[in-house]
């Protein structure tokens, strides 16, 4: 009976694969394949309970789970999901997306006498509100940040474009900025890049043109050990320079004061990689706010932005500098994002600018 079941999921697969040769979305829900999981899902559980969880195939267990997850989200699913089918390689998938997490997170906090949500990188704030559950009549706190807003040297090219169509043609431009930040004053610097495939091509770059002998590259897949063992050079040394990636495990979540880690370069606006699921998104908040491109890729890239460059600054002691390098955080729209303390920012255009300002900043007295 189970095989009969599986055979009729695999039946409905097949047809939503015969389909479609691209990604879509239902436009209503697939009642004929949640009810074959249904079914499904009814003789897995009987024939586990049958057998007491003895001998019982992984494979069976980690299916039925599966499905009874996928089928009692379906039934509290409302036009802030969608279901929508995906093929990857020779996979077919049906996912079922919450495309708008507001009302269930609303309803949860419901529950609750009271909740507060802090964080230093929740910006713009009505949007994280919105997202996080919220509603107009909540109170909204900004605070300044307790640190020297004269500690932190912000510059932002605004010479180089970092558009998916120029970043290779600007490769160079982009190392030679790294490069005057890094040798502006010996100390440990990070420079994020917007992915793994373009720090390659940045780092061959860079090894061609400057020296390298004190950098090193975060690796995709890393491990926790080789995280700690970068971590430790960072607590240990005082000129290593780490390649990494906005988004990644050294863009949040580490603390390294006073000289620890004096200079982060961040390159291009951390907007997401375009995709099918991000447009499900953008393609409904503009939809609902005609503010689909900021929910779906602004916001969500600029906050890590934030965050990368939150490493720089840990107590009131540390000074240190963060080059922003991609001509479009010029615009007001991003501008407009900036917290408190990034309002004293400075344009800059060409490595001897870089040079002199970062030349003047670490020679102010402390």
């Amino acid at each position: 009976k189970i095989g009969s079941s599986l055979s009729v999921i695999n039946k409905k697969f097949i047809e939503i694969k015969r389909s479609s040769q691209e990604p879509f979305i239902f436009e209503e829900e697939p009642a004929d394949l949640i009810n074959a999981l249904r079914k499904f899902a009814l003789l897995a559980e009987e024939y586990i309970n049958d057998r007491k969880n003895v001998n019982i195939p992984e494979q069976l267990i980690d299916a039925y789970f599966k499905s009874v997850f996928f089928i009692k989200i379906s039934e509290i699913a409302d036009d802030n999901f969608c279901f929508y089918a995906d093929f990857t390689g020779r996979k077919t998938m049906v996912k079922l997306f919450l495309t708008d997490p507001s009302k269930i997170l609303g309803e949860i906090l419901e529950r609750a006498w009271s909740s507060v949500f802090f964080s230093a990188t929740f910006t713009p704030l009505k949007f994280f509100r919105y997202m996080l559950g919220g509603s107009e009549d909540d109170y909204i706190l900004k605070i300044r940040s307790p640190f020297d807003e004269n500690n932190l040297k912000l510059m932002i090219t605004q010479d180089i474009s970092m558009k998916y169509e120029l970043r290779d043609s600007n490769i160079e431009a982009a190392c030679g900025c790294i490069n005057e930040i890094v040798k502006g004053r010996t100390g440990n610097y990070m420079v994020f890049f917007p992915s793994y495939s373009y720090m390659e091509k940045a780092s061959e770059v860079y090894r061609s043109l400057y020296d390298t002998s004190n950098i090193i590259f975060q690796a995709q897949g890393m491990d926790e050990a080789e995280q700690s063992r970068i971590t430790d050079k960072f607590n240990n040394e005082n000129s290593v320079v780490l390649f990494t990636v906005v988004g990644g495990v050294f863009s949040e979540g580490i603390d390294l004061p006073l000289e620890k880690l004096i200079g982060a370069v961040i390159i291009g606006t951390g907007i997401p990689q375009l995709s099918f699921e991000r447009n499900i998104i953008r393609d409904f908040f503009d939809a609902k706010f005609n503010s689909g491109y900021d929910f779906a890729y602004k916001y969500p890239g600029f906050n890590k932005i934030l965050q990368s460059a939150g490493r720089v600054i840990r107590t009131e002691k540390d000074r240190g500098v963060v080059l922003l390098i991609d001509s479009r955080l010029c615009q007001m729209s991003y501008v407009r994002l900036f917290p408190e303390h990034w309002k004293h920012y400075k344009n800059v255009s060409k490595s001897e600018a870089i040079k002199n300002e970062i030349s003047l900043f670490w020679e102010e007295k402390i």
